[in-house]
């Protein structure tokens, strides 16, 4: 995953992978650091799905440890004193499963 994406309606998110194309490095004069060449620098989108509620944030990571990135979806949830934590999981063929867990939190306006 290189490119998370979030839809003006709020609830569409859209994953794009890099085209990798010709991608090649070469030594850059005396200070032997290197410069990349890049012929082809374009994305295409991989996945994409709808949440049911508003999203607040996205968090990729594996949580279920099974080597491919899964979507963690933080949104409005019920009420606005709820806030709804969802995980999307990432399918052997590509894409993402509908929903795999959901938690609702109840906000606290009182800190400390």
């Amino acid at each position: 995953m290189d490119v998370m994406t979030l839809a003006s309606d709020q609830q569409t998110i859209s994953v794009y992978l890099w085209s990798h194309g010709e991608y090649t490095t070469e030594p850059d004069g005396p200070s032997r650091l290197f410069i990349a060449h890049v012929d082809d620098f374009s994305f295409r989108r991989s996945a994409s799905f709808r949440h049911p509620q508003r999203v607040y944030n996205v968090v990729p990571g594996d949580y279920t440890h099974d080597g491919r990135l899964d979507v963690l979806v933080m949104a409005q949830g019920a009420s606005n004193q709820q806030l709804s934590l969802s995980i999307y999981t990432s399918m052997q063929s590509g894409g993402f499963c509908e929903l795999f867990h959901t938690l609702s939190v109840l906000l606290s306006s009182k800190i400390g």
